[in-house]
């Protein structure tokens, strides 16, 4: 959801949002042809038009589903794959950064 979040902050399109409870997943749409492109970490990107959790060995069915943003007019039709891949890419380097102990995190400085 930062993702989704840091991409409505700089105005990027976001498509609809379908939020799985059972696999803790958010399935997002993006344009047809871009499943062989995608590569984010933290992701998986399946062809064809359903909405399906994309997981590897025996998981339950998904049975607890909501729509976090329908498909419908404050929607866009789906969300851009390159913006979503950076701006994921983007979280994910963040979360490790924050997951680091202190001490760690001490030793780097940043000249501006």
């Amino acid at each position: 959801m930062s993702a989704v979040d840091a991409m409505i902050d700089t105005g990027q399109d976001v498509g609809p949002l379908l939020c799985c409870i059972t696999h803790r997943m958010l399935l997002i749409p993006v344009e047809s042809g871009t499943a062989g492109l995608w590569g984010a970490a933290h992701s998986a990107c399946s062809s064809g038009s359903a909405l399906q959790c994309v997981m590897h060995g025996y998981q339950p069915p998904c049975r607890n589903r909501f729509w976090v943003a329908p498909p419908g007019p404050l929607a866009a039709p789906t969300s851009a794959p390159a913006v979503l891949h950076e701006t994921l890419s983007l979280m994910r380097a963040r979360m490790r950064f924050a997951r680091r102990p202190l001490s760690a995190r001490a030793r780097e400085v940043c000249h501006v």
